[in-house]
């Protein structure tokens, strides 16, 4: 079983109307779909972040995977890694999307499924954190956001459809106290369920500690504080003194960031990845650290489409402490590159056991999206903080 070919496919998904959130505007889901041809007709899938994995993988990654085993996958991320002649580091994301095409290929190849591959899945289903965004109205202009009672009528929708026993609401994108003001009322709609705040490191410390203590006062079931600030050592200043756990998936992004932040004791959950972290394997070698420090650890998702979210449930299934519900945005998105979506019943996803990943490509789905992509290169957000109307200019409180 050799590599025979390697392709990759950068594709923009919309989202079904834009979306606000603390850095500007989303208005697609932008990937690249890469795809791991065998000699014996096996098609392995991956899928990662950003557009910008397809340049590489067509230039540089392709000619060293040709003619590899797809189960050797320590040594294809080292061959990656040591024996390209470039002048930058290619990012994590590459390695991850080369390395769930080579597990879902060998998983293919196998007839099991690749959480199999990872250690075998320790559990049936995966609780769903249901992420909730500000948007605008659909073909609105950037100039309002949808309303509070819109926003509220929107959540309890999202909560009655999937069951979702988590929700997050991505902030930084109004003052705090209104976005405070705003948890109350979307724990009203959603009795029983848990929240999350994540403003996405766009307040200062101060402001941020100032919210943490405040939480408590608003009787919303918070179960954790994401990215308040983005460093650090402002996370480590905030933490001393807050009353709700913090976690992190923008100050812990990488290995070299494990240390420090353990050291500090900037958080109390880090937020696995399975594509900044470099593969699905590499997050099994964080969480052992995570464990061996006793912090907790749970699963950033942003617009992943039907391969990522795919194999963000293989990991949670392999990851006996990765405790927390896993976040899945795939409510705001137009469309998918599947042919059948994980589906969510009652707030959970069931872990496939179907071969590979467990889904198919919607090839069909997949050129639409690539022309798309093709339209409108420049990504998946406008780097606009804010209105010039609310009078505001940066996102920092």
């Amino acid at each position: 079983m050799k590599i025979v070919d390697v392709r990759a496919t950068p594709v923009a998904v919309p989202f079904v109307a834009p979306l606000r959130w603390s850095l500007g505007v989303c208005t697609h889901a932008v990937r690249t779909v890469i795809e791991v041809e065998t000699d014996d007709g096996i098609i392995g899938v991956g899928e990662t972040s950003g557009a910008d994995a397809a340049a590489a993988v067509d230039a540089h990654v392709a000619p060293l995977l040709r003619g590899q085993h797809p189960m050797l996958t320590t040594r294809i991320l080292q061959a990656l890694g040591a024996g390209l002649n470039l002048p930058y580091t290619l990012p994590q994301s590459v390695f991850a999307a080369v390395e769930m095409a080579c597990l879902d290929a060998v998983g293919r190849s196998f007839g099991v499924p690749v959480h199999s591959l990872l250690g075998g899945s320790v559990r049936d289903a995966i609780d769903v954190c249901a992420i909730v965004y500000y948007r605008h109205a659909a073909g609105a202009t950037t100039d309002e956001v949808l309303d509070e009672e819109a926003l509220c009528e929107r959540v309890g929708d999202l909560a009655a459809a999937t069951g979702a026993p988590v929700l997050k609401l991505h902030g930084g994108v109004r003052p705090p106290r209104e976005e405070l003001h705003l948890l109350s009322l979307l724990q009203e709609r959603t009795p029983g369920a848990r929240w999350r705040l994540d403003p996405n490191g766009a307040w200062a410390v101060a402001t941020a500690r100032e919210v943490a203590r405040s939480l408590p006062e608003t009787r919303v079931d918070i179960e954790y504080l994401e990215d308040p600030v983005a460093h650090l050592e402002g996370m480590a200043q905030v933490r001393r003194d807050s009353p709700v756990p913090l976690a992190t998936n923008m100050c812990v992004t990488g290995f070299a960031d494990l240390a420090p932040g353990i050291r500090l004791g900037s958080v109390d959950v880090v937020l696995a990845d399975v594509h900044y972290w470099g593969g699905l394997r590499a997050n099994q070698r964080m969480i052992a650290v995570c464990d061996a420090f006793q912090l907790g650890v749970g699963l950033h998702g942003h617009a992943e489409l039907g391969v990522s979210l795919a194999a963000m449930v293989h990991l949670a299934a392999a990851s006996p402490s990765m405790t927390y519900a896993i976040d899945v945005q795939r409510f705001d998105l137009a469309g998918d590159i599947v042919q059948e979506t994980l589906p969510i019943t009652e707030g959970r996803l069931a872990v496939p056991s179907a071969p590979g990943l467990g889904v198919e490509l919607d090839h069909d789905a997949v050129e639409r999206a690539h022309r798309r992509y093709l339209e409108q290169p420049t990504g998946d957000r406008i780097e606009d903080p804010r209105p010039a109307s609310w009078g505001v200019t940066i996102p920092v409180y």
